[in-house]
């Protein structure tokens, strides 16, 4: 099957100061930085830094970065390496995805460049955003072919749309429900949710297996839903509580009220049929306990 159209094509009549500018002074961005959240064997410091410190607790990926904190996101891509940029007008921004993938997030005109003040190797951008191409945004998915590596291109550089989906959110911000098994949810988003009517169809057709990782140590917890409790009465005390009444959960948030909004995500393992018993339910947690030791190491107590 053909692909629908180049990233080149698709962009072109929605500013006349971009369809005139030559190609070679507008440059293509795919962020897909490893080192966000990631800690140097040394000292425990992050890898990477925005104005010379670190990003927020519980964000492990330039993903969340750009979902939780826009300001921060946008205030990272503008620190370059000096000379990067040197000539381009304007960035086409893209965030990494599954494989060789990339999501469309706008693109910003250059307007000034001043040192860094942190870094003598780098500059920052003043990028100004250029909102006719707003309505594309989060919906593109091109491919950005087999140099990932090569993270900024020139535009000369044909990229095939490969589809074009709703967004990675509502206007309201509440994430679009694609699949069970896409699911990640952090505690804010899982009250949005709780309060969306596509949501909470898909939340009470299924029962499922559930994991709640805590993102500041890597332990999780695995627990189950059943019978007519289906995953949104179960989520529902989850959005209220934190810890849902578990026990070394409800711990950790007597210690730290807000552990559960900075570092809890919700997933889901396995759904299971809307008529599942508690004991064939409860077999199905014990068998995923098994696989991810979450008794022996995480916060499963039974």
């Amino acid at each position: 099957m053909e692909n629908i159209i180049t990233i080149q094509r698709l962009l072109e009549g929605r500013n006349e100061d971009f369809d005139k500018t030559p190609k070679t002074a507008i440059k293509m961005v795919r962020h897909a930085d490893q080192r966000v959240g990631k800690k140097n064997d040394k000292d425990g410091a992050q890898k990477i830094l925005i104005e010379g410190k670190p990003v927020p607790a519980g964000i492990s990926s330039l993903y969340e970065l750009y979902q939780y904190h826009r300001d921060l996101f946008h205030k990272y891509q503008s620190e370059q390496t000096k000379g990067r940029f040197d000539g381009i007008k304007y960035m086409v921004v893209f965030l990494g995805e599954k494989g060789t993938t990339a999501r469309f997030l706008g693109i910003y005109k250059i307007t000034g460049r001043q040192p860094s003040s942190i870094r003598n190797e780098e500059e920052v951008l003043e990028l100004t955003y250029m909102p006719e191409f707003g309505p594309l945004e989060e919906k593109v998915i091109i491919d950005w072919g087999k140099s990932t590596v090569s993270w900024h291109q020139y535009f000369t550089q044909k990229k095939e749309v490969i589809r074009i989906d709703e967004g990675m959110s509502k206007a309201d911000g509440t994430p679009i429900f694609k699949n069970y098994y896409d699911v990640i949810l952090n505690h804010k988003q899982l009250q949005q949710v709780l309060n969306d009517p596509e949501w909470e169809s898909k939340l009470k057709a299924v029962n499922c297996i559930y994991l709640i990782s805590d993102k500041s140590n890597g332990k999780k917890y695995i627990g189950s839903t059943y019978g007519s409790q289906r995953i949104f009465g179960r989520w529902s005390e989850y959005a209220q509580t934190g810890h849902g009444g578990n026990v070394m959960l409800e711990e950790l948030i007597n210690l730290d009220p807000q552990h559960h909004a900075k570092n809890f995500q919700w997933s889901i393992l396995e759904t299971l049929p809307s008529n599942i018993t508690d004991t064939e339910a409860i077999d199905h947690e014990n068998n995923w306990k098994r696989k991810l030791l979450t008794r022996e190491f995480g916060y499963n107590k039974n």
